[in-house]
């Protein structure tokens, strides 16, 4: 006797479903694991706004010099965000091993060994951006440092590292130094820096910063003070370096930066 053709149909069906269902249900979960942390990142960041102005309004001092005072609140925060680092190293493992074997003709072995944690990472990466952005706005609050002063200081601080082929490289920055809506913001930051600059005897340091402003404007992907910083703003940072390099995590500098929580969201998306 033979099978009944509807036999075989119903559990085809249901399987065919499922493969539909799945990649969705992934997502909603996914989605729903990122809004929470999304929207304490976005509250936090309304109410530094509201402290602080918008990013791209914070003003340096006419002569550069970054206080000590406010180098001190940086590290305060950087510190505070010191446990996301171990934890971004080990989620982006995988894709950073992929990295490395790019290009040099990997055995199957070596390449199934470097996707074993990709799904992992895949499912986790979303709702620790989100988590990062929340803890990271949590800290300026907490610390009273706006998001335009701590991407200024950041920018400075760490020039060398943004600029070492280790972070080109790495996931999240994208062979950029630093983010396009951040370069933007550093560009008026440094115009806010020339028009206070005006009227001043800081000759020298106008000129510097005049052509410093020409080169960000012709080039959108260079970083603040990419070829020297000015002796006054490397001079008030050189007496921190040890604790300033401590605070620097290469896991997450791809997105330290990041003005808001966009990034996620379009990872959320994808």
């Amino acid at each position: 006797m033979s099978e009944n053709p509807r036999s075989w149909k119903k559990p085809v069906a249901w399987g065919c479903g499922l493969l539909v269902l799945l990649p969705m249900l992934g997502v909603f979960v996914i989605g729903a694991r990122t809004c929470a942390p999304l929207g304490a990142a976005r509250e936090a960041q309304t109410e530094l706004e509201q402290q602080f102005g918008p990013a791209g309004s914070f003003t340096p001092e006419p002569d550069g010099a970054i206080p000590a005072d406010r180098v001190q609140v940086f590290i305060k925060v950087r510190d505070s965000l010191s446990d996301t680092c171990n934890d971004f190293a080990t989620m982006l493992a995988p894709m950073d091993r992929l990295a490395e074997l790019d290009g040099n003709d990997p055995s199957i072995e070596e390449i199934t060994a470097a996707t074993g944690g990709l799904a992992k990472t895949a499912v986790g990466i979303t709702p620790r951006l989100g988590e990062f952005y929340a803890a990271r706005n949590q800290a300026l609050l907490d610390q009273g440092m706006g998001l335009g002063e701590y991407v200024y200081i950041y920018a400075l601080a760490y020039q060398q590292q943004l600029l070492d082929s280790r972070h080109l490289d790495s996931v999240f920055a994208e062979g950029r130094a630093i983010p396009p809506e951040t370069a933007a913001v550093l560009l008026k930051i440094l115009q806010n820096h020339g028009r206070v600059l005006n009227g001043t005897v800081l000759e020298r340091e106008r000129a510097l910063l005049d052509a410093e402003l020409a080169a960000m404007q012709s080039d959108p992907k260079r970083l603040l003070w990419q070829d020297q910083v000015p002796e006054s703003m490397a001079g008030s940072l050189a007496a921190y370096r040890a604790e300033l390099d401590a605070g620097f995590c290469r896991a997450t500098s791809g997105v330290a930066t990041d003005l808001s929580s966009l990034r996620a969201i379009m990872l959320a998306l994808d």
